[in-house]
């Protein structure tokens, strides 16, 4: 095993290699996918005019038809059929057709590509499985994937046949199959390293062992050790990291052998924001070796540099070249508040100032339009919280406590309403009122200005008053329909008792639970003073109600994304709540089917 391997230089020899090699039309469309989509389609369609049975050109165009950008559903259907009767014996294995909003048909195809796999062994196979297991999972509701999921269940054991070669490919299947049943194979490692004994999982037991030592002298010293033997692993660190967790002094040697690996291997972890920025920010957090920050950010901004490149980005999907600068001005402040504050602490205030200054003009053009989402408005109001907050740490650094105390104020005003999602307001005030003792300020006068600033500002979300009074009180018009379709006013709904949904139509988790959610409508539909509620936060509101008709639902839903995220708190999706007359309480269950629609009941105490 080459322990310094590079994925860079990897890829370089292979691309040395194809440049000597001749070059088709469809070589030229292929690498032009993704880029210049348009041009790659014009290059397809002169080729297929030419030679209407060339497959891959075939492949590669229902490909761009099932794209976003590009989205064209009898073409891509047409192209695959054409592709049947071209290559009667060759697999369809087109991972972007689960996007086609025709369950029925995506099925048929399922049922082809099952058929032709089966009994058969190979790396092509194993490529297969994959996209099969895609295609089934999307096209199925999940209170019908009972027969699917004892098909998947097969699958993985004919996969376990040792007459399937054990390539990486065909660990990135079973990894994608634990993905998608959301499961370990606990098996996976060692069946792996039986056929690969110098490879990654061959001595994930070893690092299993030493975790198994706790947080002991002994433990760290095997993990160091181990780092040594393999430097361009970042599952070392990962798991030596995660012990340090229970012993953070220990966090900064972990922290030095994942850069080390990943300064070996760029493309080896991949995070938002890179994972060199998460490790620096955390040091500071924990004030542990505040004098290797720096050097963890600048790699982290090499790291943007080349995640962020034009080529990195794909026009199969809308404003792409529009997320691509968002990304790169989030990811830059996220790795400029932690250097500023680094930098406070050593005693550095040109470089920090310096810092500062960037981070000013990129929190400037990033500054959403009014227009923008509320999501959007309340990430940039926590990023421009925070440019405050380091600008008083920096100021106190230097001793000028005034300017660092109107920085926090500044902060303390610039925090979106308090939600579930954990913020730094409650350490941004303990700053000032330290600032403010050591100006002189009374505690009188100290009460006084606290209470201009306070910290329980909460958007009526859990934990506060029922959500639907304060959504009354901004619009007492609005109309929202329960799952049964019947029309309510905030008003109305705040003398009820509520269970709301939000959720989306890219939610996978989501996906998984209107099954269930709309089972639970149809059990209380009698009841008058209960409602169900679904909240759509799709910003693509076109896509909902061909979704809805895909998976044939028919309950009541509201295109809530304007409103929404107004009277809940900002926080992962699906999300759901329950709501009475005096409070708003958020229901959380890693649990699926009736067992979800019960454990509902049981806090609503309903009977079941």
């Amino acid at each position: 095993m080459d322990v310094r391997y590079s994925r860079a230089a990897h890829n370089a020899k292979v691309q040395q290699i194809l440049a000597k090699l001749p070059k088709t039309t469809y070589d030229e469309a292929l690498s032009l996918y993704g880029k210049q989509t348009p041009a790659a389609r014009d290059l397809l369609n002169k080729i297929l005019k030419e030679n209407p049975a060339h497959g891959q050109a075939l492949l590669l165009r229902a490909r761009i038809a099932s794209s976003q950008s590009f989205r064209d559903v009898e073409q891509a259907k047409s192209d695959i059929a054409q592709f049947h009767k071209a290559c009667p014996n060759s697999y369809v294995t087109v991972f972007e057709l689960a996007a086609i909003p025709d369950s029925k048909w995506l099925l048929q195809e399922a049922a082809t590509l099952r058929a032709q796999l089966k009994g058969r062994t190979g790396q092509r196979e194993a490529i297969a499985y994959p996209v099969l297991w895609h295609w089934e999972r999307n096209a199925l509701r999940s209170d019908q994937q009972e027969e699917t999921r004892k098909l998947w269940a097969q699958d993985i054991e004919f996969l376990r046949n040792d007459k399937f070669p054990r390539t990486a490919t065909w660990l990135g299947a079973m990894r994608n199959m634990e993905f998608q049943l959301d499961q370990r194979f606990d098996w996976l490692a060692a069946d792996f390293a039986r056929f690969h004994p110098h490879s990654l999982p061959s001595f994930y037991p070893e690092l299993q062992a030493i975790q198994d030592l706790g947080t002991t002298d002994e433990a760290f010293s095997r993990f160091a050790q181990l780092a040594k033997r393999y430097p361009a692993s970042t599952a070392v660190p990962a798991y030596w990291e995660e012990l340090a967790r229970k012993k953070p002094e220990q966090l900064p040697e972990a922290y030095l052998a994942m850069k080390s690996a990943m300064d070996l291997d760029p493309d080896s972890f991949r995070s938002a924001p890179p994972n060199q920025i998460n490790m620096a920010e955390d040091l500071v957090r924990r004030k542990l070796r505040l004098d290797l920050v720096p050097s963890f950010i600048f790699a982290g901004l090499e790291s943007i540099q080349r995640e962020t490149q034009a080529d990195q980005f794909t026009d199969l999907y809308p404003n792409s070249g529009k997320a691509r600068k968002e990304i790169y001005d989030a990811w830059y402040l996220f790795a400029f508040f932690p250097l500023i504050e680094a930098y406070a602490q050593l005693n550095k205030p040109n470089e920090a100032l310096d810092v500062l200054s960037q981070a000013q003009t990129i929190l400037t053009r990033s500054r959403p339009p009014a227009t923008a989402s509320l999501e959007d408005r309340n990430t940039h109001l926590r990023m421009e919280a925070n440019f405050w907050r380091v600008k008083g740490i920096l100021a106190a650094a230097r001793g000028k406590n005034f300017d660092a105390l109107i920085s926090y104020r500044n902060s303390l005003a610039s925090f979106p309403p308090r939600s579930s999602r954990p913020d730094q307001r409650d350490e941004v005030m303990a700053s000032a009122r330290a600032i403010a003792k050591q100006l002189g300020a009374t505690e009188e006068a100290w009460t006084d200005w606290e209470a201009r600033q306070p910290l329980d500002t909460f958007r009526a979300g859990v934990g506060g008053d029922n959500a639907w009074k304060t959504l009354a009180a901004k619009q007492p018009d609005l109309k929202i329909k329960d799952m049964q379709g019947r029309e309510y006013t905030p008003a109305q709904l705040a003398t009820r008792r509520t269970f709301v949904n939000l959720w989306a139509t890219w939610c996978g988790p989501c996906r998984a639970e209107l099954p269930y959610l709309e089972k639970l409508s149809n059990q209380l539909k009698d009841r008058e003073d209960i409602a169900v509620i679904a909240l759509n936060v799709d910003e693509e509101q076109q896509l909902v109600e061909p979704f809805l008709k895909r998976f044939n639902f028919t309950f009541g839903n509201n295109l809530a994304q304007p409103y929404a995220y107004a009277m809940l708190p900002v926080m992962a999706i699906p999300a759901n709540y329950i709501l009475t007359q005096n409070d708003t309480k958020a229901f959380y269950e890693e649990i699926e089917g009736d067992a979800w629609v019960k454990a509902v009941l049981d806090r609503m105490n309903l009977p079941k």
